[in-house]
């Protein structure tokens, strides 16, 4: 590490954040007597004994810059950089003082850049006045404990304590009692379990070492965090998800591989650092965005519902990809099919689409509505949360109908080419979980001789469920014998063709797993019900 001659230029090599937040948040605009804001900065970089660091001064007043373009007030009105333990205190002292006078719904989030160690099972952030830290046993007496952080704003009160940390994760101490080398990275375990809204936030996954990014620049972890702040109507969740897809992604070339943002919640309440604009839908879905949607740590889903009885859904992102089979299918088949042919790019605009595919229960809800005019036939597997059988592709049709006028939003089936996005979710292997599947991952083959109930095994990367098997999934197109002349925006092809015929993709639970491949495709007569044909929905966003 190399120090500059401004002392406050010193930032970290490696960086790990760690925000406490006590918020409360509006699903939109924040009225005039929204709850306050408020936010505390630290960046340690001259360090007495430890190595200094090169960039967290850079990212504590960048972070600083934007939380106040966020409507935070920052405590000293400022970010404070290179800090000692006596100093340290105080500022905490204030935040809990200034949380404390602000109410119940006040927010409060504190960021550390700067070092950080692991030792007995707790996270400790280093004030720059360490020259008496010579073991980890010493960081009881000497740091600052990042429980301790979350304990003073549990005493201050609020609806939700957030705790980021970036922080370098190399620890060189040693250890008064224990063999063998220095431990590095930092520990999960941080929150007390009181907090009845909180989330931790880490710049690398446990054990693991951030990377600084350039010198005199920012970390990777918190120019992510940055970028993706402001984006309207985005939940906290959805942005960390960002982050972490980004930081992996700029990071993918490191040569002790990439950096893995990780993050611990019980959040009960969504919060958005900008809230979703007034007349706007997009509140009303759940954004995932990123490798890792992490949907079954998440306690409001059934909240996102726009009826107790409709469908979850996503908003899954815009996105351009390439449409048909690719080489590895043609590798893993042998050959290659006509129909999946020829490839081409196709750009996929932003809409929602269902985690799951449409149930009996919720089939049922639209007969009993009057809506869908039949009531399938199960084949005496049960009803529930299996997914819908028996349904032709014109019973589709009164489905997403009746779900429209119900909800006042336009619903509909995908596209051919949405459901293969959404199937590949970024890949280009056969199938979302790379060149093989089991039926382990998925329900096809007979394994199981009926269908299963939805979101019983692994999601995709956008966080959909069976995608590959348990029942085949109508779309909107007509049936074209190969992709010569298809639309490449996404849309439906429904001109040309054979439309008395419509597609259906997805493979089912009774088929081998080539019909399963994320490019596979075929069709049946609009009149068609089957005991392994159902469909999944969709729905527009402005």
């Amino acid at each position: 590490m190399i120090r500059t001659e401004d002392t406050r230029k010193f930032v970290p090599t490696t960086v790990l954040v760690m925000g406490l937040l006590v918020l409360y948040a509006s699903l939109y605009a924040a009225p005039a007597d929204a709850a306050r804001r408020i936010a505390l900065v630290i960046g340690n970089g001259a360090y007495s004994q430890s190595p200094d660091l090169y960039n967290p001064v850079n990212d504590a007043e960048a972070m600083a810059d934007k939380l106040r373009s966020l409507d935070f007030t920052l405590i000293g009105g400022q970010a404070h950089v290179n800090v000692n333990k006596r100093n340290m205190d105080k500022l905490l002292v204030n935040l809990e003082d200034e949380l404390r006078s602000s109410g119940t719904r006040a927010t409060a989030l504190v960021y550390y850049s700067g070092h950080g160690v692991a030792e007995d099972n707790q996270n400790w952030l280093v004030p720059v006045d360490d020259g008496d830290i010579k073991y980890r046993e010493d960081m009881p007496d000497y740091a600052i404990g990042a429980n301790r952080v979350m304990r003073r704003l549990e005493r201050a009160g609020g609806r939700l304590h957030i705790l980021i940390l970036d922080a370098c994760r190399n620890t060189p101490l040693p250890s008064r009692y224990k063999t063998g080398g220095s431990s590095k990275g930092l520990v999960p375990a941080v929150q007390s379990g009181n907090e009845a809204d909180s989330m931790i936030v880490f710049a690398a996954a446990p054990g693991q070492v951030a990377y600084d990014g350039p010198r005199n620049g920012l970390s990777p972890f918190t120019k992510a965090l940055i970028e993706e702040m402001d984006e309207p109507g985005r939940r906290l969740v959805d942005v960390v998800a960002k982050v972490r897809s980004n930081v992996r992604r700029e990071t993918a070339g490191e040569p002790k591989g990439p950096q893995v943002p990780w993050v611990n919640h019980s959040m009960e309440r969504p919060f958005y650092f900008v809230p979703c604009p007034p007349g706007t839908d997009c509140d009303s879905v759940i954004v995932i965005i990123g490798d890792d949607p992490p949907i079954e740590d998440w306690t409001d889903l059934d909240q996102k519902k726009e009826c107790s009885e409709c469908p979850l859904m996503v908003a899954v992102p815009a996105g351009e990809y390439t449409m048909g089979s690719s080489s590895s299918d043609r590798e893993l088949l042998g050959g290659e099919y006509g129909t999946e042919l020829p490839n081409r790019s196709v750009t996929v605009r932003r809409f929602a689409v269902g985690v799951h595919e449409v149930t009996f229960s919720q089939w049922d809800a639209c007969h009993r509505d009057r809506g869908c005019s039949r009531k399938p036939l199960d084949n005496g597997w049960g009803r529930g949360n299996r997914p819908v059988i028996d349904v032709s592709w014109e019973d589709a049709r009164q489905y997403v109908e009746w779900l429209s006028n119900k909800t006042r939003k336009t619903y509909r089936l995908l596209s051919e080419s949405e459901w293969e996005y959404v199937a590949r979710s970024g890949t280009t292997s056969p199938f979302h979980t790379g060149s093989t599947i089991s039926t382990r991952q998925a329900n096809y083959g007979n394994s199981q001789e009926r269908t299963i109930e939805v979101g019983k095994l692994a999601n995709n990367r956008f966080g959909l469920y069976d995608m590959h098997g348990n029942v085949w999934e109508w779309v909107q197109d007509c049936w074209h014998n190969d992709y010569r002349g298809a639309p490449n925006d996404g849309s439906a092809w429904t001109q040309g063709g054979d439309c008395g015929k419509r597609v259906y993709r997805g493979g089912s639970w009774k088929d081998g797993p080539n019909y399963a491949r994320s490019a596979y495709r075929w069709g049946g007569d609009i009149r068609q019900r089957a005991g392994n044909i159902g469909f999944r929905v969709a729905r527009e966003l402005n």
